[in-house]
């Protein structure tokens, strides 16, 4: 979690429980679905195209990108197989263009 959401959660009113409640006011954590369609509906009324898988996709990319570490890209997702994570280390157009231009470098005569 980043330092800033762990302040924000810290910031909030102190309470038991889960964050995201459910809408039918029975006790225990919303379900997933909930969370989700909840969240992309609140996302599309503030103008962001994107649901909130795609937002975590992204996520796992931009972190990839930074860290190229897939075991901990996989950790952050809750990914139970690095395979899963894989997806989100596809070569991006200008590192498979870097690649290409260094196999061009090497030297062919040796």
């Amino acid at each position: 979690m980043s330092a800033r959401l762990a302040q924000i959660l810290r910031d909030l009113p102190q309470h038991r429980g889960p964050v995201i409640r459910r809408r039918d006011g029975r006790p225990g954590p919303a379900k997933p679905h909930s969370v989700s369609q909840r969240t992309n509906a609140f996302l599309h009324s503030i103008g962001i195209t994107e649901t909130l898988h795609q937002l975590r996709h992204r996520f796992g990319t931009t972190t990839y990108q930074a860290v190229r570490d897939i075991r901990a890209v996989q950790e952050l997702l809750g990914h139970a197989s690095p395979t899963t994570t894989a997806i989100y280390a596809a070569a991006a157009s200008e590192v498979a263009r870097a690649a290409v231009e260094a196999a061009g470098d090497l030297d062919c005569a040796a």
